[in-house]
């Protein structure tokens, strides 16, 4: 219910007579007669406090996460992030002082561009050189950029090119650190997944052989302060004590553009009941833009390529490889052309042919023999 529509609900309520035992009931209203007001009663001063005081709470909650309270707006989210052209933020692992990753990230429903660096990333727009590890996918078509190597590939639900290191390498970034964050955490479940009953949910994670299952925590001001996760065993039952357990604190010390999300995500261990080990992860969300239309194909690859001409190997499918000497700082290699194959290919073909042509010529050298050594006796 929109919150206009709340109020003219609760000002009717103010207005409702007010029911007498024994009173007769109101005469039906004519047909063209105008309404009077006359057998109407305003409630007394003091319900008539309580009704306005309940109206504007209602409508004060509504109001702070648009049509929805901050807590469904969170969990909206989760089940289906919106088109976001910039998602930035950055990983440290506690156990280590040292160790801080840097992340870029634009998404909307069957496309992802995830950059990983070492080092802050300068802009949205940082060219794909700024970053160790790329991953990209827009529809069929992916690109992963791998330090000096990029590799392009399109998806022609050929069995036999799946699997490849565009394909490998895509999807492991896309179930741990694109799930994490666009999850708040929850990494064991895939992008768009998460399907809410009330403030739980449980996914299996098949890779894991797990059941996971989370219960979330509302704050005293309406946004979501917690995230439990709690794996057991796919043949384990659900009434016995989780194998382990993760917590997700979320803290707001940073406004965001999407005042429901959280600026910090710390994450805590905890072994069967025993106490909170932790943080051993904190993650810190720097910007989230969403976008307000779909974003075009341009945004997410890697072709051309506009860095500053450092030399890349680009490989294609399993199968093909192109090399470049790397003096032309913007390559337009087309990933919808199928390239020549190399020679090495070629070779390959022909050692396979003559493997073949000796195999079935040597049963008959050994007849030819025998038949000879016969005839010689």
């Amino acid at each position: 219910m929109k919150p206009d529509q709340i109020t003219a609900l609760l000002k009717a309520m103010r207005c409702l007579p007010r029911a007498r035992i024994g009173a007769a009931p109101l005469a039906p209203i004519a047909p063209g007669r105008k309404l009077s007001h006359r057998p109407w009663r305003l409630a007394s001063t003091g319900r008539t406090f309580v009704v306005i005081a309940i109206e504007w709470a209602l409508i004060c909650s509504f109001r702070a996460g648009g049509s929805e309270s901050p807590v469904e707006s969170f969990k909206a989210f989760v089940s289906s992030p919106p088109t976001l052209s910039d998602l930035t933020w950055t990983e440290e692992q506690l156990s280590n002082a040292e160790s801080t990753n840097y992340y870029r990230m634009k998404y909307q429903p069957g496309a992802l561009f995830l950059g990983h660096a070492n080092s802050p990333i300068a802009s949205p727009t940082a060219t794909a050189d700024s970053y160790g590890i790329v991953v990209s996918r827009f529809g069929s078509n992916y690109w992963v950029k791998e330090f000096n190597a990029l590799y392009v590939w399109t998806n022609t639900h050929n069995p036999r090119e799946q699997g490849n290191s565009a394909d490998a390498l895509f999807h492991l970034k896309a179930r741990t650190e694109a799930a994490r964050i666009l999850n708040m955490g929850f990494q064991q479940a895939p992008i768009a997944s998460i399907r809410w009953q009330h403030n739980s949910c449980s996914v299996t994670n098949v890779e894991e052989k797990s059941v996971f299952s989370a219960v979330l925590t509302a704050g005293l001001d309406g946004r979501a302060s917690e995230l439990v996760v709690e794996r057991r065993r796919i043949k384990k039952p659900a009434n016995t004590p989780p194998d382990s357990t993760v917590i997700y604190e979320y803290s707001y010390d940073t406004a965001l553009p999407l005042t429901y999300l959280p600026s910090t995500i710390e994450a805590y261990s905890q072994q069967r009941g025993g106490p909170r080990k932790g943080p051993l992860y904190r993650w810190r969300i720097i910007n989230v833009a969403a976008a307000a239309a779909p974003l075009p194909e341009s945004a997410f690859s890697l072709i051309p390529y506009t860095g500053s001409g450092a030399e890349f190997q680009y490989y294609i499918s399993n199968e093909y490889r192109v090399s470049l000497n790397g003096k032309d700082p913007t390559p337009t290699l087309d990933p919808h052309k199928q390239a020549a194959k190399p020679k090495g290919a070629k070779l390959r073909a022909r050692y396979i042919i003559w493997a073949i042509g000796i195999l079935l010529a040597a049963p008959l050298l050994f007849l030819a023999r025998k038949r000879s050594g016969e005839t010689g006796a």
